[in-house]
């Protein structure tokens, strides 16, 4: 299922800010430089309009895996055997999901970003980003 909305969310721009740089004092480069801070500039501009629409409640991250949007409760609804999983009750947190579980503390050792999706609770929203997929989004909280 393909998620309808813009595909960079704040969450990739400040991966991307991160990695630009460090790539940035690797090359000493005023044209690479240049670039990169045009990059980032894109990407925020997409970033600011990549919201999405929940249905009845419920937000889809990816196929399988939704948030609820109408809580103040942190809660993932996972694609196992209809399973739920709920975070802090109230309150801002940040959690990945990897290899079809939810990771809110320690990541494992096998662990790639790469192969992830990012979900960040926050106070008036619902964050997301699939690095394999490279999609995301948000969806207001009521």
């Amino acid at each position: 299922m393909k998620i309808f909305c813009k595909k960079v969310t704040l969450i990739a721009v400040v991966i991307i800010s991160f990695s630009l740089g460090s790539s940035c004092f690797q090359q000493n480069s005023i044209s690479n430089n240049t670039n990169n801070q045009d990059i980032l500039r894109k990407a925020q501009a997409i970033f600011a309009s990549d919201e999405c629409i929940p249905k009845g409640r419920v937000g889809i991250v990816k196929e399988g895996f939704y948030v609820v949007t109408e809580t103040k409760e942190n809660i993932i609804l996972l694609p196992k055997n209809e399973a739920r999983w709920q975070g802090s009750q109230t309150g801002n947190q940040v959690v990945f999901i990897y290899k079809g579980s939810v990771l809110d503390n320690l990541l494992p050792d096998d662990f790639n970003v790469n192969e992830s999706i990012i979900i960040s609770f926050e106070k008036d929203r619902i964050t997301f980003f699939d690095f394999a997929t490279f999609e995301g989004g948000y969806y207001r909280r009521n």
